[in-house]
Protein backbone atom coordinates (compact mmCIF):
# COMPACT_ATOMS: atom_id res chain seq x y z
CA UNK A 1 0.00 0.00 0.00
CA UNK A 2 1.13 3.55 -0.60
CA UNK A 3 1.25 5.87 2.40
CA UNK A 4 -2.05 7.59 1.63
CA UNK A 5 -3.87 4.26 1.32
CA UNK A 6 -2.19 3.07 4.52
CA UNK A 7 -3.27 6.24 6.35
CA UNK A 8 -6.85 5.86 5.12
CA UNK A 9 -6.92 2.20 6.12
CA UNK A 10 -5.65 2.98 9.63
CA UNK A 11 -8.17 5.80 10.08
CA UNK A 12 -11.01 3.50 9.06
CA UNK A 13 -9.99 1.11 11.85
CA UNK A 14 -10.43 3.73 14.60
CA UNK A 15 -13.42 2.75 16.77
CA UNK A 16 -15.27 6.03 16.21
CA UNK A 17 -14.86 5.95 12.42
CA UNK A 18 -17.35 4.37 10.02
CA UNK A 19 -15.91 3.28 6.63
CA UNK A 20 -17.41 4.60 3.42
CA UNK A 21 -20.76 3.26 2.33
CA UNK A 22 -20.89 2.14 -1.26
CA UNK A 23 -17.27 1.08 -1.65
CA UNK A 24 -14.89 2.88 -3.99
CA UNK A 25 -17.70 4.84 -5.66
CA UNK A 26 -18.68 6.51 -2.40
CA UNK A 27 -18.63 10.32 -2.29
CA UNK A 28 -16.99 10.28 1.16
CA UNK A 29 -14.01 8.22 2.35
CA UNK A 30 -15.35 7.66 5.87
CA UNK A 31 -17.53 9.09 8.63
CA UNK A 32 -15.94 10.51 11.78
CA UNK A 33 -17.93 12.06 14.63
CA UNK A 34 -21.07 11.72 12.46
CA UNK A 35 -19.46 13.82 9.70
CA UNK A 36 -18.89 12.18 6.31
CA UNK A 37 -15.51 13.37 5.04
CA UNK A 38 -13.30 13.09 2.00
CA UNK A 39 -9.64 12.65 3.01
CA UNK A 40 -7.09 15.03 1.48
CA UNK A 41 -3.38 15.07 2.28
CA UNK A 42 -1.42 18.19 1.43
CA UNK A 43 2.05 19.62 1.96
CA UNK A 44 2.01 23.11 3.41
CA UNK A 45 4.60 25.64 4.46
CA UNK A 46 4.09 26.97 7.96
CA UNK A 47 3.96 30.70 8.25
CA UNK A 48 4.67 30.74 11.97
CA UNK A 49 6.04 28.62 14.77
CA UNK A 50 3.68 26.43 16.75
CA UNK A 51 0.34 24.85 15.93
CA UNK A 52 -2.12 26.64 13.67
CA UNK A 53 -4.87 28.60 15.36
CA UNK A 54 -8.50 27.72 14.72
CA UNK A 55 -8.84 30.73 12.39
CA UNK A 56 -5.69 29.73 10.48
CA UNK A 57 -7.08 26.22 10.04
CA UNK A 58 -10.39 27.63 8.77
CA UNK A 59 -8.63 29.97 6.32
CA UNK A 60 -6.32 27.22 5.09
CA UNK A 61 -9.13 24.67 4.67
CA UNK A 62 -11.22 27.26 2.84
CA UNK A 63 -8.39 28.08 0.43
CA UNK A 64 -7.66 24.39 -0.23
CA UNK A 65 -11.33 23.68 -0.84
CA UNK A 66 -11.89 26.64 -3.13
CA UNK A 67 -8.71 26.07 -5.14
CA UNK A 68 -8.85 22.31 -5.50
CA UNK A 69 -12.47 21.36 -6.13
CA UNK A 70 -14.04 21.82 -9.51
CA UNK A 71 -17.38 23.55 -9.77
CA UNK A 72 -18.89 20.38 -11.23
CA UNK A 73 -17.96 18.30 -8.18
CA UNK A 74 -19.30 20.95 -5.83
CA UNK A 75 -22.63 21.00 -7.66
CA UNK A 76 -22.87 17.20 -7.58
CA UNK A 77 -21.99 17.04 -3.91
CA UNK A 78 -24.37 19.88 -3.02
CA UNK A 79 -27.27 17.70 -4.15
CA UNK A 80 -26.30 15.00 -1.64
CA UNK A 81 -27.82 14.77 1.83
CA UNK A 82 -25.98 16.11 4.89
CA UNK A 83 -23.15 17.66 2.84
CA UNK A 84 -21.87 14.27 1.75
CA UNK A 85 -19.14 15.00 -0.75
CA UNK A 86 -18.53 18.54 0.51
CA UNK A 87 -16.90 17.84 3.87
CA UNK A 88 -13.15 17.42 4.04
CA UNK A 89 -10.51 16.08 6.37
CA UNK A 90 -7.22 17.75 5.55
CA UNK A 91 -4.00 16.20 6.80
CA UNK A 92 -1.39 18.93 6.42
CA UNK A 93 2.25 18.02 6.67
CA UNK A 94 5.12 20.48 6.76
CA UNK A 95 8.07 18.11 6.31
CA UNK A 96 8.13 16.35 2.92
CA UNK A 97 11.18 14.32 3.87
CA UNK A 98 9.42 12.97 6.95
CA UNK A 99 6.39 11.96 4.84
CA UNK A 100 8.71 10.13 2.42
CA UNK A 101 11.14 8.58 4.94
CA UNK A 102 9.02 8.03 8.07
CA UNK A 103 5.34 8.11 7.13
CA UNK A 104 4.55 6.02 10.21
CA UNK A 105 5.32 8.98 12.47
CA UNK A 106 2.87 11.15 10.53
CA UNK A 107 0.24 8.42 10.58
CA UNK A 108 0.71 7.99 14.35
CA UNK A 109 0.28 11.74 14.90
CA UNK A 110 -2.89 11.79 12.77
CA UNK A 111 -4.43 8.89 14.70
CA UNK A 112 -3.61 10.57 18.03
CA UNK A 113 -5.23 13.84 16.91
CA UNK A 114 -8.34 12.03 15.69
CA UNK A 115 -9.17 10.79 19.18
CA UNK A 116 -10.88 14.17 19.70
CA UNK A 117 -11.03 15.89 16.32
CA UNK A 118 -12.04 19.53 16.09
CA UNK A 119 -14.77 19.88 13.47
CA UNK A 120 -14.70 23.28 11.81
CA UNK A 121 -17.76 24.73 10.09
CA UNK A 122 -16.73 26.78 7.09
CA UNK A 123 -18.78 29.04 4.87
CA UNK A 124 -17.86 28.90 1.20
CA UNK A 125 -18.90 31.54 -1.34
CA UNK A 126 -21.33 33.08 1.14
CA UNK A 127 -23.64 30.06 1.12
CA UNK A 128 -22.51 26.50 1.55
CA UNK A 129 -21.36 25.40 4.93
CA UNK A 130 -18.94 22.51 4.97
CA UNK A 131 -17.38 20.71 7.86
CA UNK A 132 -13.65 20.25 7.87
CA UNK A 133 -11.21 18.49 10.12
CA UNK A 134 -7.68 19.88 9.85
CA UNK A 135 -4.87 17.75 11.22
CA UNK A 136 -1.47 19.42 11.30
CA UNK A 137 1.61 17.17 11.47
Amino acid sequence: LNELAKLESIIKNIDTVIPEIGGRKSISDFIIKNVPVDLKVSHFTKRNIGPMTKNEKIDYAKSLYQNADSERRRKQAAKALHNWGLNRMYVLYNDSELWLKEPESIIKSVVEQLSEPEILNIQIDGEAVISAIVVEV
